[in-house]
Order: C-alpha cells, then structure tokens, then sequence
C-alpha cells in the first residue's frame, strides 16, 4: 500500500514532473554513455607507433 511509486493525487502536476524529470534525466545518461562509447573523441590525439617497414628481396 505504501510502496514506491506513490502518487500525489492532491496535486497531479507534480507527479507529471517528476516522471517528466526522471525520463530525461535517463535520457541524459544515456546519451551520455553513448557519446563516450561510441562516438570517436576528435579533440584526443591518439599516438600512433611507428610503422616498421622491413626491406624485402626482389622477387
């Protein structure tokens, strides 16, 4: 009876708003983790070890 999610039924705005609230703040996270993962960061220089090119004999 008393469990959580309880609704404010004296007012129903504030209910709205924290459901309201609480999705964009997940959407925020998500993105958030979507960014960092999977975009590639272009500010970050990453370096590169050189490229070893051994001499081959004539074939």
């Amino acid at each position: 009876m008393f469990g959580w999610p309880q609704t404010n039924y004296g007012n129903p705005a504030a209910t709205v708003t924290f459901w309201f609230g609480m999705v964009f703040l997940l959407l925020a996270v998500f993105l958030d983790v979507y960014r960092r993962e999977f975009v590639p960061d272009e500010l970050t220089h990453k370096k590169r070890r050189p490229k070893i090119v051994y001499k081959r004999d004539i074939r």
